[in-house]
């Protein structure tokens, strides 16, 4: 089964992820579009699982019970979201919401396709690359504030409350981002890359990305 799209009319009240509806509408399926070398929206759906799409009117929804509470990572993803809406390019805010949600459906075809020939489409898919920045990022943005605390640096190696703040960093921006398995990959080398800071073990490349396969592969088999 595909995903369907909700388009809601305007002045209608948001809906909570989970929540259940009623409504009525008429079912669009996938098409390709009219004119010749035009856009298409409906293929970039495609790409993210989108296989129809229904348009409702105001008085044909209705909601079934109150409104779901949203769990704390869809707050946080909303409010990501909102403070992107201030960005008046829409090229630029779909680009940083690809960079730091995951989110590529404000990208049109146009860009996409000016990344990939300049050779950095894979940019916009969050993967290792994305994690491996934000965790080292994170540790040494922690490792030089923690220094400028004296009594803390004079008793403490500030690499490790450093390395544990930033496993916490990694481990966030994979479950906002989705957990894709490039994600999920790299997130688990430098988990126990920081862990390894943390418990002042010398740096092993090998064993984490062996980690990594074995968790990956351990998923793979109880979701097939």
């Amino acid at each position: 089964s595909g995903v369907v799209e909700l388009y809601l009319p305007a002045g209608a009240a948001p809906l909570s992820a989970g929540q259940r509806v009623l409504l009525r509408g008429r079912l669009h399926s996938a098409r390709s579009p009219r004119n010749p070398g035009a856009s298409s929206l409906w293929r970039r759906q495609l790409r993210r699982g989108v296989e129809a799409r229904v348009s409702v009117s105001t008085a044909s929804l209705v909601g079934l019970g109150p409104r779901v509470s949203q769990g704390g990572l869809t707050r946080l993803r909303g409010r990501v979201r909102e403070a992107l809406a201030v960005i008046g390019d829409e090229g630029a805010r779909g680009v940083i919401a690809a960079l730091v949600l995951g989110d590529r459906s404000g990208l049109d075809e146009g860009l996409r396709e000016a990344f990939a020939r300049a050779g950095l489409g894979h940019l916009l898919a969050v993967s290792g690359l994305h994690l491996s920045l934000v965790a080292l990022g994170a540790l040494v943005l922690l490792s030089w504030g923690l220094r400028r605390i004296a009594w803390l640096a004079a008793r403490w190696d500030t690499r490790r409350p450093a390395a544990l703040a930033a496993l916490g960093v990694a481990l966030l921006y994979t479950l906002l981002t989705g957990a894709a398995p490039a994600t999920v990959r790299a997130c688990t080398m430098a988990g126990l890359l920081l862990l390894g800071l943390c418990l002042a073990r010398p740096a092993d490349l090998l064993r984490p990305l062996a980690a990594a396969v074995l968790l990956l592969l351990v998923v793979l088999v109880v979701l097939v």
